[in-house]
């Protein structure tokens, strides 16, 4: 299996840029951008923060969690956003 593992960053890197990435190619700053839905940053930030609930603290928790298990998914969705554009990109 290793043979078949991909550092999707690197193509990002060098075939994709959008303004939103803020000159970083992790996949917690390409994510967000390419498959639009929840931000974990913010999460974290909430999670923080001195004044948050630990009711509150104990949910984010378990979203943080849930958003970590997943990552290799999310890393599958940016992996078919950059195929297809590579695919338009023939096109054109």
């Amino acid at each position: 299996m290793l043979p078949r593992l991909r550092d999707l960053g690197k193509a990002v890197d060098h075939g994709v840029f959008d303004k939103d990435f803020h000159g970083r190619w992790g996949l917690k700053k390409v994510y967000p951008v390419l498959v639009p839905g929840a931000d974990p940053a913010m999460m974290l930030l909430e999670y923080l923060r001195p004044g948050t609930a630990p009711e509150r603290r104990t949910e984010i928790r378990r979203q943080l969690l849930q958003y970590c298990e997943l990552d290799t998914w999310a890393t599958v969705q940016v992996l078919q956003v950059l195929r297809e554009e590579c695919r338009q990109r023939r096109r054109r």
